[in-house]
């Protein structure tokens, strides 16, 4: 970097960011101080940090040129600047060397260019002369030349690319705000065109003796369900206003626990995807016990589904279900009505993502909320969430789309066991039998240290693990904590549960939770999968994001969904599904 340019005003500039604490710079709040892999995040941070300082000095630098051509245009006869390349996508600084890699026709242009005006700088050197006679005799000796330390001939070329490359990102902006500037206009005549048109609709309805037509456009307008329908719902005021709106639909009811279980992440005991042992699998550090990993059991709350209100008898689910809660399945105008018994020993709630909710029921403990917003053990507690419009399908959507629900106590209930989905349809398009063509997968890796079941998942099996040898363990993290954190789709590590028909289409919904260590790219071996209309070969997923797609498959066989790129998979965030 040269030196020059760090003055002193510029490194006052440069270092106007907090230069200390890296460690801790831009690590979410709620962020666990011993996370895996945070030292992975804190030299990433650091990283971009430099970045950014490397940036905002481009930048300066940038805008030093845009002066100095505003200082020069004056003097320099446009007429003498070769012709303008067609517009890149972006401008950004490079070397001489890459310049004249680049743009070899370019470089000769620009050494016209000196030749002829030699007043563009008043800087002369003593080997300016042999410099241009060089390049006069011989222009293919440039690359030579180029090693050679830059002298006035070089600088007056430089300048001049500066100069045009300025020129053209001046141009650039002219141009901008002339389109910026034509297309205002034409929205303002649309715009005209349209209130034009609707005062003339609300005449001719104004006149009409048809009093049936005038009560159903009114409503249109008034029922904001309508409105989501038609593709509108994009104001705040109407989104405010559909709250206030009644729902006509039915009350859904769900009897759930809060149930404490020994649950296993693969309780086929074997590694379907690598077709191995436990032992012998790609994953047994995550699934194989040994006296210094616990294996694939752990004690977990789950949220359980049961057939009425005796707590008796549980729901049956598909072997896909795993160990995640219950599916809530409502149509837009709905209400859920969702009764929870908590029979573990924590305190626990249940929070949903995307339905409407009252505070009581919101499921959430934070600062100012009080002890009915979480259920003691052994309490009972009845969460009421309506299902508004804005919850449901979209204009690009399906006939379905899914949220998430998770308990709220602690940021570290998602490992503890208690996550779930809720499924919304359009009104009047849920069937019973459409459960028999959906599924639904949650991916994230979960964290069995930071699980408030960990004490008693190693008190149960203090024979059978070597606290000494595990206390003696190196490493950040040690390779137990890395064997207690279980990569898993709905709960289950390289399984093989889904079966399809071949060319069959299935609605797939998706939900990932985690921390911001958990971004899942995931993918599908065999078959075709559609994202708002449009064919897709990977989908990512963020924490606490949800997608639904449409999956076709094609072949018949086993094939593998999931973290297909990557160690994810290999380490659990695998399942197979077969095609019949």
């Amino acid at each position: 970097m040269n030196k020059d340019i760090l003055s002193p005003q510029v490194l006052f500039w440069l270092e106007q960011e907090e230069l200390k604490n890296d460690d801790n710079f831009f690590i979410p709040a709620d962020t666990p101080p011993n996370s895996l892999k945070i030292y992975k995040h804190r030299r990433r941070m650091c990283k971009e940090r430099h970045q950014r300082v490397l940036a905002r000095l481009i930048q300066k630098q940038a805008d030093e040129l845009i002066q100095l051509h505003s200082r020069c245009r004056q003097s320099v006869d446009p007429s003498l600047l070769p012709a303008d390349r067609p517009m890149m996508d972006h401008h950004r600084l490079i070397t001489g060397k890459q310049y004249v890699r680049q743009n070899k026709q370019l470089f000769m242009q620009a050494m016209e260019f000196v030749m002829q005006t030699e007043e563009i700088t008043t800087e002369d050197t003593t080997s300016k002369q042999d410099t241009l006679e060089e390049y006069t005799q011989d222009k293919s000796s440039y690359q030579q030349a180029i090693q050679k330390p830059l002298d006035g001939a070089l600088y007056r070329m430089r300048l001049k690319h500066l100069l045009q490359r300025n020129a053209l990102l001046l141009q650039t902006h002219d141009s901008m705000q002339k389109l910026i500037s034509e297309r205002d206009l034409i929205l303002e005549d649309q715009q005209q065109q349209k209130e034009q048109e609707r005062q003339e609709q609300q005449q001719e309805s104004s006149c009409s003796t048809n009093q049936q037509t005038l009560i159903h456009t009114t409503n249109s307008k008034r029922d904001p369900r309508k409105r989501v329908e038609q593709g509108f719902i994009d104001q705040f005021d109407q989104l405010a206003k559909e709250i206030q709106y009644p729902l006509d639909g039915v009350n859904r009811t769900y009897y759930v626990a809060i149930d404490e279980v020994i649950w296993d992440y693969a309780p086929s005991g074997k590694d379907h995807v690598h077709n191995t042992s436990l032992e012998e699998s790609p994953a047994h550090l995550y699934m194989f016990q040994t006296p210094t990993s616990i294996g694939t059991q752990y004690y977990k709350a789950q949220y359980r589904e049961y057939t009425d209100d005796s707590y008796s008898e549980l729901k049956q689910v598909k072997p896909w279900h795993g160990g995640m809660g219950p599916i809530f399945r409502a149509e837009v105008g709905d209400t859920l009505v969702i009764h929870v018994w908590n029979r573990a020993q924590y305190n626990f709630t249940m929070h949903p993502h995307g339905v409407f909710y009252e505070f009581e029921m919101e499921g959430a403990v934070y600062k100012g909320t009080t002890n009915d917003s979480f259920i003691h053990p052994g309490g009972r507690h009845t969460y009421i969430w309506q299902v508004h419009p804005r919850a449901g399908p979209g204009p690009n959507d399906g006939h379905s789309l899914v949220w998430g629900y998770h308990s709220h106590m602690t940021e570290y209930d998602i490992f503890a066991g208690l996550y779930g989905a809720i499924i919304i349809y359009r009104h009047g398009h849920w069937t019973p039998d459409l459960s028999d063509n959906e599924v639904v997968t949650t991916v994230f890796g979960s964290d069995e240290n930071l699980s408030p079941y960990m004490k008693k998942t190693m008190d149960q099996r203090i024979d059978r693990l070597d606290q000494q040898s595990i206390d003696k363990m190196t490493g950040d993290p040690t390779p137990f904590y890395l064997s207690n954190v279980k990569q898993m789709i709905n709960g289950l590590m390289l399984d093989r549960s889904m079966v399809f028909r071949r060319g069959q289409t299935v609605t797939w919904h998706l939900l990932a939770w985690g921390s911001f260590l958990d971004i899942q790219d995931l993918r599908w071996e065999n078959g075709q999968v559609e994202l708002y209309g449009k064919s897709i070969t990977h989908l990512r997923l963020l924490p606490a994001s949800f997608r639904t797609v449409l999956f076709t498959p094609h072949d018949q066989g086993i094939w593998n969904f999931g973290y297909l790129n990557g160690e994810q998979g290999v380490h659990g965030m695998i399942m197979q599904y077969q095609v019949e």
